[in-house]
């Protein structure tokens, strides 16, 4: 996980001047990196790209807003697949409390917060990885997230999205290519509400390293109402 999160880190800077550099220079057609058509799969062909007219923009910064200030009762389920093995978090949110465990090869602990006790509070908020995914999901806006359906889920009217950077237009492809490295991709489902959050989604990811390998990993997150 520190691994990831200091490569996206750097690697989201390197992006923005990426989209900058296309900007300046009116560089924004041009051929798409191998395996990156601009024209995208058929399934995609009459999808809207996420954040465009009357689509609302998917993020994943409701998962901390929501645990630290649950509007109502919801269940957290969040599961890593990675080099490092498999972690699972899972916990009851309310407004006031935040009860669970974390799991992954060294065993289980409990995850238990108590709003009037902000030791408990800000230790059981730190038990989730949430800042590790939502900074590099808004690499994703644009032709590599389109909207595709609505579909009731956990509880939540959404709208669904499909996610493929393979399919992203040859101007999104370059900042992408930046990030995950010339390999790298991203893949799966994410389904948001109508505020936008992302209330379930499910991630294949692979990054490149320095070596060539691709550090792989999966994800399914989601928040149930209760």
């Amino acid at each position: 996980m520190s691994r990831k999160i200091a490569r996206v880190s750097q690697l989201l800077a390197l992006a923005a001047t990426g989209l900058l550099f296309l900007i300046t220079s009116g560089c924004s057609s041009g051929i798409a990196p191998k395996g990156r058509e601009s024209s995208g799969s058929p399934s995609q062909a009459n999808a809207s790209p996420a954040g465009s007219s009357g689509v609302p923009r998917p993020s994943l910064g409701c998962y901390a807003d929501r645990t630290l200030n649950a509007p109502a009762p919801f269940h957290l389920s969040w599961k890593l697949d990675d080099s490092t093995g498999h972690s699972d978090w899972e916990a009851d949110v309310t407004a006031n409390t935040i009860d669970g465990t974390w799991t992954n090869s060294t065993g289980t602990r409990k995850i238990h917060g108590i709003r009037n006790d902000s030791s408990s509070w800000q230790m059981a908020f730190a038990a989730f990885p949430f800042g590790s995914q939502a900074g590099h999901f808004r690499m994703l806006y644009g032709t590599a997230m389109t909207a595709n359906g609505h579909e009731t889920v956990n509880g939540y009217d959404t709208t669904k999205y499909a996610i493929d950077t393979t399919h992203a237009s040859a101007a999104d492809a370059v900042a992408l290519t930046y990030a995950l490295g010339a390999k790298g991709y991203i893949t799966g489902t994410a389904l948001a509400d109508k505020e936008g959050c992302v209330v379930k989604f499910s991630l294949d990811e692979a990054f490149e390293q320095h070596d060539g390998t691709l550090d792989k990993e999966h994800l399914d997150v989601g928040m149930t109402k209760q």
